[in-house]
């Protein structure tokens, strides 16, 4: 089934819905999607920057295009791997505008109790109550290459669980909401955590933006050093150049979604930085050892 801009909306909820996923405040409150969409594009309309709030909490990721989001007020620039976390009451259109073109995954989900009240709380704080570690508030963000992939697949699992209707359809979204959410606390520790180490901002840089062209002077002066002691640096902690890690990540980020998507080759190159696909086919096969198509294939076999 071809799920690409297609969304599922959950309309069966279970009497006693499974306990995979559960906010343990007072109250206990239990996960329900709402709906969700994998590699999303909504036509342009002139009204995309009107706002609109509700009560449910969103992730959504974008896979392609150029464009802008509105959050909380602010005009946000919408391009891959930019991640948007917005809560309860918080102002946002996720619309394109004219001449727009941002596709995206998205994932809507509630809390609520046993009663049926709902969650009200900030994302930042939903994400802490359920991991019982505190959260700064993230709101947007960029996705790391890993956790781009991650949200990918567990959307188009979501939505392709729902579209099939077998099996334990609730407990298995509810999984696979879990994993996201994981997934991007992970992200947001790592974050934290790399803000203390110049040369880890400068690995967590590269990942967050390996599509993007990188200079050694710009990674520098993330570090606060000389591009030289940068380099040298750089490879005694993670074994290479911080310009050969980016082109290294690329191939790898490409190799997994060669593997585990239907995405086409074209897209592919765009998302992992690539201006053409000749461009794209000749780096992969210098770090792969075979061109994408032929990669896709075999992989396939095994």
């Amino acid at each position: 089934m071809d799920l690409v801009n297609r969304q599922y909306i959950h309309h069966l909820a279970p009497r006693r819905p499974p306990g995979v996923l559960v906010v343990p405040l007072a109250r206990t409150y239990f996960a329900r999607l709402v709906h969700a969409a994998f590699r999303c594009f909504n036509q342009p309309t002139p009204t995309a920057r009107e706002t609109h709030v509700h009560d449910v909490y969103h992730v959504i990721l974008v896979t392609d295009g150029r464009g802008h989001f509105v959050v909380e007020g602010q005009l946000i620039p919408a391009d891959a791997g930019l991640v948007v976390l917005t809560g309860p009451g918080e102002p946002h259109s996720f619309f394109n505008a004219p001449g727009e073109n941002v596709e995206f995954c998205e994932v809507t989900f509630e809390f609520h109790d046993a009663g049926g009240a709902l969650l009200l709380k900030p994302f930042h704080e939903m994400l802490g109550a359920w991991t019982g570690s505190a959260c700064r508030p993230p709101a947007v963000g960029r996705a790391s290459p890993t956790v781009h992939v991650q949200i990918m697949q567990e959307i188009e699992r979501i939505v392709r669980v729902g579209f099939a209707q077998e099996g334990d359809v609730s407990l298995m979204i509810n999984d696979a909401l879990g994993r996201i959410l994981l997934a991007v606390y992970s992200d947001l520790r790592a974050a934290a955590t790399a803000g203390k180490d110049p040369l880890r901002q400068v690995h967590e840089h590269i990942h967050r933006h390996y599509q993007r062209t990188l200079g050694l002077w710009q990674l520098a002066r993330i570090a606060g050093v000389s591009p030289n002691y940068l380099s040298r640096r750089f490879k005694d902690r993670f074994g290479t150049t911080p310009l050969y890690y980016q082109r290294r990540l690329r191939s790898q980020i490409a190799a997994d979604l060669l593997r585990t998507t239907d995405h086409p080759i074209p897209h592919i190159a765009e998302a992992t930085g690539y201006g053409d696909v000749f461009s794209f086919s000749r780096a992969f096969r210098r770090w792969q050892g075979s061109p994408p198509a032929m990669y896709r294939r075999n992989a396939r076999m095994t």
